[in-house]
């Protein structure tokens, strides 16, 4: 288990669990929980803590998005539920909120460092677990900074959100680059974000593991 799967484990554990659409069991932290609202409307439990029966799938929209076409919500809930219209994108908005929350947290901690000079000097410090990059960041301010990185032992280089999302986070305007230092909250927001990615990259990439 890597150090992400390590943080994730604080709030959800790492119990096996089977997808209920593939039949594949899986760590909990490599799987998504849903269960059904008062209203009877199927809702996505990321923590793994809402009351009731719960249904777990894959963390892979395609995955979300075939369970939702055959009816698996229903039939693993053992009730009637409506499922939200597009219940992948509910999931991505989510995943991705809760991403940038806790990079808000761990730049709350000490452990985010962001600018293009603050994040030479962090890798220079040789405390960086991993680096964040921007969508729109140009290609040549991420070669040089990945290629110090990479001398000083690199780790995950990550570009999951845009600069509007680093700069909410962060509460700055223009963000490009961060360095992520070790630390508590920064090993969870790692795991936040490559649940995200994984999310995103859909089951392809668990087959591929």
């Amino acid at each position: 288990m890597d150090r992400e799967q390590a943080a994730a484990t604080e709030e959800t554990g790492d119990t096996m669990r089977l997808c209920a659409l593939t039949r594949v069991q899986r760590i909990s932290t490599d799987l998504l929980r849903f269960c059904a609202g008062p209203d009877g409307v199927v809702v996505p439990d990321l923590k793994g803590r809402l009351p009731g029966r719960g249904v777990w799938l894959t963390c892979a929209a395609d995955v979300v998005g075939d369970a939702a076409g055959r009816n698996v919500f229903a039939r693993s809930l053992r009730q009637p539920v409506r499922t939200p219209q597009d219940l992948p994108a509910l999931v991505d908005r989510l995943l991705l909120q809760d991403a940038v929350q806790r990079l808000s947290l761990a730049n709350k901690a000490g452990e985010v460092t962001s600018g293009f000079t603050g994040v030479e000097k962090a890798i220079a410090g040789g405390k960086v677990v991993s680096l964040l990059h921007a969508t729109e960041a140009a290609a040549d301010g991420r070669r040089k900074l990945d290629g110090k990185f990479a001398g000083k032992g690199g780790g995950p280089v990550l570009d999951s959100l845009n600069s509007a999302q680093l700069g909410l986070a962060l509460g700055r305007t223009n963000v490009l680059h961060a360095a992520v230092t070790s630390g508590g909250a920064g090993a969870r927001l790692l795991a936040a974000l490559r649940r995200l990615d994984r999310f995103r990259a859909g089951s392809a990439v668990f087959a591929a593991a």
